[in-house]
């Protein structure tokens, strides 16, 4: 996390404007973003208005409202984007969840959709869907097509510049099918050919899986999808399959898709926390006082941290302490929730 969001208090860079808005996933959602974000920087000016000299933070101001023409500042995946700004911060950080629009001006920034379960979690940055002699890909980010350079993305486009040596069959290929004198027969020439393409994916698949630190939702046929795992010996990139494929689907279904799998996988994450929670309490390892947690905090007693959010708001004092947290190398960890339990849960060592 960017050190300048854990500073706190210091008359160099007061104000700390935190500010969040959904971006548009389409060019028709874009005035009604664009709205809001204007709303938000009628409030944030009143709100500077009542606390704090106008010459501390005019200019900031005035570089927020740059972007209220930019179209393409308003343009992203349909999620939350969070603003943080100060004399020395300008940052713009676009989440994977859902969040609601607000503003917060302070002598601190709110981190606490920085720290959500979805934004904690690993989502993958690529979905994949295998065919028999070509695959597709797309951005989850975004959920655009992409393509992955260096790759070679039909059976006949790898084949171009494979080694013809190295192809056993010999003979005459003559007519719209081809004539095979040799070895294989057609049938099997071309099974030979998609386990070499199958394998040369897979290859490029763990490579990119490496490189950009993610891993990858394939789908497709199942037994197309199937056969193509059957070819790799590290199947460690594969975040889930989707048993389908999702080619002719447009953006909306292919981001039900995907997302589908993450409130899965949520869900999963969430069970075993609560479950973490429940046996910490068990054994007399759960601490929920502020103070206590923060001195447990320093004296480095403290294993995790889960923040649960309530509708009835978020304070700023529960803000201290994820700062606290994070400077402590202790990464908190902010549920949804509705129910009556403690806000903070500390689990001790």
């Amino acid at each position: 996390m960017n050190e300048n969001l854990l500073n706190q208090s210091t008359s160099e860079t007061m104000p700390k404007i935190t500010l969040a808005f959904s971006t548009a996933s389409t060019i028709m959602d874009v005035e009604a973003s664009r709205i809001v974000y204007s709303n938000l920087l009628k409030e944030l000016q009143e709100k500077l208005l009542s606390r704090f000299p106008k010459r501390e933070w005019e200019k900031l101001l005035a570089k927020l409202k740059e972007h209220e023409q930019d179209v393409n500042f308003f343009r992203g995946s349909g999620h939350g984007v969070l603003l943080f700004v100060d004399a020395d911060t300008n940052e713009k950080i676009e989440v994977s969840h859902d969040i609601s629009p607000y503003v917060y001006v302070g002598n601190q920034f709110l981190l606490k959709d920085l720290l959500t379960m979805e934004e904690t979690s690993e989502r993958p940055k690529y979905l994949i869907e295998i065919g028999k002699d070509r695959f597709f890909s797309w951005s989850i980010q975004d959920y655009e097509p992409l393509s992955l350079q260096d790759f070679a993305y039909n059976l006949s486009d790898y084949f171009e510049d494979f080694d013809n040596n190295s192809n056993l069959n010999v003979g005459n290929y003559g007519g719209l099918d081809g004539q095979y004198h040799g070895h294989r027969t057609k049938e099997e020439e071309e099974a030979k050919e998609q386990k070499t393409y199958y394998r040369y994916l897979n290859e490029k698949l763990v490579d990119l899986s490496t490189k950009d630190d993610t891993k990858i939702v394939l789908c497709g046929v199942q037994e197309v999808v199937t056969k193509f795992l059957d070819e790799s010996n590290n199947k460690s990139y594969v975040y889930d399959v989707l048993a389908f494929p999702l080619s002719k689907a447009n953006k909306k279904e292919l981001q039900t898709s995907v997302e589908a799998i993450f409130e899965k996988e949520y869900d999963r994450k969430i069970g075993k926390v609560r479950q973490e929670i429940e046996n910490a309490s068990r054994e007399g390892k759960l601490v929920h006082d502020m103070e206590a947690v923060q001195e447990n905090v320093t004296n480095g007693l403290v294993k995790k941290v889960i923040f649960l959010e309530k509708n009835d708001g978020y304070s700023v004092e529960h803000n201290q302490l994820m700062i606290h947290c994070l400077k402590s190398n202790i990464k908190p960890i902010v549920l949804r929730s509705d129910t009556d339990e403690p806000a903070i849960n500390a689990i001790l060592y």
